[in-house]
């Protein structure tokens, strides 16, 4: 607990939301950003993570989902593409009410996989910079394997600021070997189930953090608009250090 107090952080509080909103297609195969957009809102988040965010698909007017969904919060935006295309880009993204002071990307990909990736950003709401990580892993437990691997040996976990893990971690179960790697990291966190949104039986998004909150509060947002905007839940949590 000193070390809360001598580095300035201590009582910290934080909302965050992880969701993966599926290109803004709903599970009855509409295209909506506006009711993706409407989820988040009613969410009121200081920070947002989004994967499946599609920028190549235009919203209306030529606007990409991602300029599109941070206009419609107020918040500021980053971006971490993992696929790009000639008009657009695929992949992970940030919204913050606070602004980014510094953002890093690096490839997760595993071998001829999907590519994947992880998106590093630093906030400033208080005396201290607060790490945001954001991922999306991939289907195969040994392709999860090497990235878990590669995003704890490449982030920075020292105790002068709190580090967010959020994303979806495509785990299924609890027992599973990833799963077991993750909390011997970080501890015993809260999973709440979030697919497949109409029913959910798998907490495939999660949310970790770094050091150990002193109050950690998950949630999965299952209004009626939730269970039908994608086909994975969004995850809340809110952490006090």
């Amino acid at each position: 607990m000193s070390s809360y107090v001598e580095n300035g952080f201590r009582g910290l509080r934080i909302k965050v939301l992880s969701y993966n909103i599926h290109s803004c297609f709903g599970v009855d195969r509409k295209y909506d950003p506006e009711r993706v957009l409407r989820v988040l809102n009613a969410a009121a988040a200081d920070v947002i993570a989004l994967q499946e965010i599609d920028s190549s698909l235009d919203v209306r007017d030529g606007i990409d989902q991602l300029r599109y969904l941070a206009e419609g919060t107020r918040m500021h935006s980053v971006m971490g593409p993992t696929l790009r295309k000639g008009y657009g880009a695929y992949g992970n993204a940030f919204l913050s009410r606070a602004p980014f002071v510094g953002v890093a990307e690096r490839d997760l990909t595993y071998r001829r996989f999907e590519p994947r990736g992880l998106l590093e950003a630093l906030i400033r709401a208080g005396p201290v910079p607060i790490r945001l990580v954001n991922t999306h892993l991939g289907l195969k437990a040994w392709e999860r394997r090497f990235q878990l691997d590669h995003l704890l040996e490449s982030v920075d976990w020292g105790e002068n600021r709190p580090t967010l893990v959020m994303g979806d971690f495509n785990e299924w179960f609890p027992w599973s070997r990833n799963a077991r790697k993750l909390a011997r990291r970080f501890g015993p966190t809260p999973r709440v189930r979030t697919f497949p949104s109409r029913w959910p039986r798998f907490p495939l998004d999660r949310v970790y953090a770094h050091p150990r909150p002193r109050r950690f509060n998950l949630r999965a947002l299952d209004a009626p608009e939730a269970r039908v905007a994608s086909d994975h839940l969004p995850v809340l949590a809110e952490l006090e250090f």
